[in-house]
């Protein structure tokens, strides 16, 4: 298997390469690239919307970081320009190259930051290939942050719980780290936060309790600081008490996503939940949560909302109204996309569908399907009769 290839051979981009040939003015001492005599940039950053369509005609067999997977294929093209060579086999050619003389060194690499926790009644806990400490103060050993936030007179929130993850990673990116959070996140609320919460002020906060810190750095294997991140909506939140959420029920959980067949269909929603979770607008809030529970209804690629119904009568044969519910919030949902047309009740229905999709969720990990696939196919052949 080669390491990189184009997704469909039918479907090479010769075309686009040759725009992009034909309408780039190149100037190899400064470096700059003209696109139209209108829009300049840097070659290294490459913005123009046609040349990052290319990345989309790939399809690498070999774990890469996206950062460093979109690097290679933006320096080619840059490449591909200067030297004149301008042909869709020459680009994939300049592609391999780079890749085969990259070496993937695995190192440990921290990631540092806070949530709005309290009396959590463990340390420790692994989260796939993440392990992440709590602490009521970041060890002496990145002192670094500190010194980096005085800098930008920037002050941390005294009383959320400080979480240091731990990840061997060849990624310089920070989404590994902070998705493995995530998923701790998500598995805490599903388990804490299922009652319908009554809010009295004129602004609503975020329905997910676990909510994240200011600031999240990225620091080095010695412990040196190394970027970092701001989290843009944030507003400190109440402390959620975890005293009483044993640490054996959110690896229970752990272990069966981390066992299921399809897990990437699993995470990919449960980042989209915790995602949903965490905004301020609440009809924003209903979207992205609709979209968490069409990746466990809806295989990749395919338009099946017209299944959904049936799909959720057999997962919840003993609550006939929750089909009805699922036809009901695709209605609102597609309201809201098409027409902008915010819910006065979107708290609600966000609850609402959280219950859902955590029901989903079960039917899912509590199943031992050997593919996403297999477990619709089980729900399309099965009989419901209100």
């Amino acid at each position: 298997m080669n390491l990189v290839e184009w997704k469909s051979l039918n479907n090479k981009p010769d075309a686009l390469i040759s725009w992009l040939s034909k309408n780039s003015i190149v100037n190899g001492a400064k470096n700059d690239i003209k696109v139209d005599n209108f829009f300049t940039t840097t070659v290294d950053n490459f913005l123009f919307p046609e040349a990052h369509c290319l990345v989309e005609f790939f399809e690498f067999n070999i774990k890469i970081d996206v950062s460093v997977r979109n690097k290679i294929i933006i320096d080619s093209i840059k490449e591909l320009i200067l030297k004149k060579r301008e042909s869709s086999d020459n680009l994939l050619a300049l592609v391999t190259d780079k890749i085969q003389l990259l070496s993937f060194h695995k190192v440990k690499k921290y990631c540092l930051t806070s949530i709005s926790a309290e009396k959590i009644p463990y340390r420790t806990i692994q989260v796939f290939n993440s392990k992440i400490n709590f602490y009521k103060e970041f060890p002496i050993f990145f002192q670094s942050r500190t010194l980096a936030l005085q800098k930008k007179h920037q002050k941390e929130n005294n009383q959320y719980t400080k979480c240091v993850i731990t990840s061997i990673t060849e990624s310089n990116e920070i989404s590994e780290h902070m998705n493995n959070l995530d998923i701790f996140r998500a598995v805490i609320n599903i388990l804490i936060n299922n009652s319908w919460g009554m809010v009295f002020h004129t602004n609503p906060e975020p329905i997910n309790k676990i909510r994240l810190g200011k600031f999240h750095t990225l620091h080095k294997e010695d412990g040196e600081f190394s970027g970092c991140y701001y989290e843009q909506k944030y507003t400190t939140a109440p402390l959620a008490d975890l005293s009483n959420l044993p640490k054996k029920r959110i690896e229970k959980n752990l272990r069966l996503i981390k066992k299921c067949k399809y897990k990437e269909v699993i995470i990919e929603s449960l980042l989209l939940y915790t995602k949903a979770l965490d905004e301020w607008d609440l009809n924003m809030s209903l979207l992205l949560l609709w979209s968490a529970l069409e990746k466990l209804l809806c295989r990749d690629g395919m338009n099946e909302s017209y299944l959904y119904k049936h799909r959720c009568s057999i997962i919840f044969p003993h609550e006939i109204h929750v089909g009805e519910c699922i036809d009901s919030l695709r209605w609102i949902r597609n309201k809201f996309v098409h027409n902008y047309d915010n819910h006065n009740e979107a708290r609600t229905l966000t609850y609402q569908l959280k219950n859902i999709f955590r029901g989903i969720l079960a039917y899912h990990l509590s199943k031992k399907f050997t593919s996403f696939d297999l477990a619709m196919k089980n729900l399309d052949s099965s009989n419901y009769n209100i």
